[in-house]
């Protein structure tokens, strides 16, 4: 096989800076360098795999290898998934693909295929499943306009998305005990109205009288690994006028180091407003970060078979906005240059073939086993032990065709616009498949919500991994195709989100024996 023994040159990365602040938890340079050997020796003895081999075979004698403590029968039926999930993925990109090229768009393509996997499936039943992936994935995309739409205009807060799942889980147990108090009180996770951007230090959630009108309270979330973490997080920032909330077994400490201030681990509680949330620890949280059930979902809501169509042509258009975050997706491709950085690659010609033609499923099954064998190593926190390979496969195929489009964008091979409109078709065929296809079909809503935060991310760093291990040529084509779409990303998904919010609130209104109930459910 063809072997580049040229390193990066330093010069061709002048613009890489110090990007600690934009690492996200549980997904920085130290992960990214404990991760990076094993995706290079999936990528090299793949390369090397004899052509009487199959690509099951190979991963089951790969797998084997890196995880010992698997019993056999546990690592065939992971080999067998993963390629299942990868032809799935494949499968789903090709249709979507030859859908747009005929003129349909994305969203109409997504409510097709929903529709039809959903046969037989009844009308409540398929509008609250609607609804509540349709929920998760904008609470996530929110959490990713934070993260781009920033005064700073980069990624330049240090969060992790069960940091965000707890202010949602704290704001929906307050208003529910404030219900039934029959208090005026509500809270609310905050998003920019439209024309507006999130504030640097703008605060995560408020308490408002809902007779009035005026806030009572407004809080600041920080749910770092440990108290410690968190101290450090809150010290970053300049939250002087807003409530801090934290892990519940962490507020001893954290109130120790900020004497005077307003620390708590739940919302309300005070003179002014005595109804409480209920506290939640940061294992709480992440545990509902990765449950697989939908613990919120509303009952009794009456949807109609117009109501759900325009629910689901709505949601394709949530999911192809979670494939905009071009800046997250630049901090995961930043991320793999940084490890790779004067490093010798060792270029392998079956990766850079099979990422240039498009016959790449054997790369893709390479590159999913490789991040299950960080993720079962412990050496991914921001995904814990477990995961299952539908959610890993899905988040490498995003990655891996966000890479190839970096890339060609780079070359000039295609403009601004068409790679975001790649990226949102990759986004979409994502989501699909988390939501209704084979393994995806039983994770369900709370799949989604990695996509627009995590999976960008994750899949940014093992896509650029996998772009280096065809050469340091194709890799620096990504990570310039990268800092470059970064700058393009932040104005379209503006856009995007303000027309997704526009859309939802009408759909929500629209659907009138749901009334307020809906409105909640979608968080607006």
């Amino acid at each position: 096989m063809g072997e580049e023994k040229d390193s990066i040159v330093d010069a061709e990365y002048t613009e890489l800076k110090d990007e600690s602040k934009s690492e996200f938890v549980g997904m920085g340079e130290k992960e990214a360098k404990a991760l990076q050997p094993v995706v290079q020796r999936f990528m090299e003895s793949y390369a090397k795999k004899e052509a009487t081999l199959s690509d099951e075979q190979w991963l089951n004698e790969q797998m084997a290898k890196e995880l010992p403590e698997k019993t056999t029968t546990e690592i065939q039926t992971m080999s067998r998934d993963i390629l299942t999930e990868v032809a799935t993925f494949d499968r789903n990109m090709a249709s979507i693909n030859a859908a747009c090229d005929a003129g349909q768009s994305r969203e109409d393509w997504f409510q097709e295929q929903v529709q039809a996997a959903s046969v037989g499936v009844g009308v409540n039943d398929y509008g609250n499943y609607l609804a509540n992936i349709d929920r998760t994935l904008y609470q996530a995309n929110t959490q990713m306009m934070r993260a781009v739409t920033t005064n700073a205009g980069e990624v330049s807060q240090c969060f992790n998305l069960d940091g965000f799942i707890a202010e949602q889980q704290h704001v929906n147990s307050f208003n529910a005990q404030a219900a039934l108090e029959r208090q005026s009180y509500r809270a609310e996770v905050l998003a920019p109205e439209p024309g507006e951007t999130y504030g640097l230090n703008s605060f995560d959630v408020a308490i408002k009288d809902v007779k009035s009108g005026k806030i009572l309270h407004q809080y600041q979330f920080k749910f770092g690994q440990d108290a410690q973490a968190t101290i450090r997080l809150l010290k970053d920032g300049g939250y002087n006028n807003q409530r801090f909330i934290v892990p519940t077994e962490q507020l001893d400490e954290i109130r120790k180091a900020f004497p005077g201030k307003s620390v708590s681990d739940v919302l309300g509680g005070t003179e002014k407003v005595p109804t409480r949330s209920e506290g939640m620890t940061k294992a709480q949280a992440k545990q509902y970060q990765h449950d697989i059930q939908d613990k919120n979902q509303i009952k009794a809501m009456d949807w109609n078979s117009y109501s759900t169509k325009e629910l689901a042509f709505h949601l394709g258009k949530n999911a192809a906005m979670a494939g905009l975050g071009g800046a997250a997706l630049a901090t995961g491709i930043h991320l793999a240059a940084k490890v790779v950085k004067g490093e010798k690659i060792r270029g392998e010609e079956v990766v850079e073939v099979a990422l240039t033609t498009g016959a790449d499923a054997g790369v893709k099954a390479a590159a999913v086993g490789a991040l299950k064998v960080g993720v079962e190593k412990g050496m991914v926190p921001m995904l814990v032990k477990g995961t299952p390979v539908g959610v890993l496969s899905n988040i490498v195929c995003l990655g891996i065709e966000n890479a190839k489009i970096m890339a060609k964008f780079a070359k000039g091979e295609i403009s601004g616009i068409k790679a975001m409109d790649c990226m949102a078709r990759t986004s979409v065929a994502t989501v699909y498949g988390l939501g209704w296809c084979t393994e995806g079909a039983a994770i369900g809503a709370a799949a989604c919500s990695f996509i627009p935060v995590v999976g960008t991310v994750v899949g940014g760093v093992v896509g650029g991994m996998v772009g280096y291990a065809a050469g340091s040529k194709f890799g620096s084509a990504v990570y310039s195709g990268a800092k470059k779409i970064a700058s393009v990303a932040k104005s379209a998904v503006k856009s995007a989100y303000h027309a997704v919010k526009s859309i939802g609130r009408t759909i929500c209104s629209g659907v009138k024996s749901v009334g307020n109930a809906v409105a909640s459910l979608f968080g607006f």
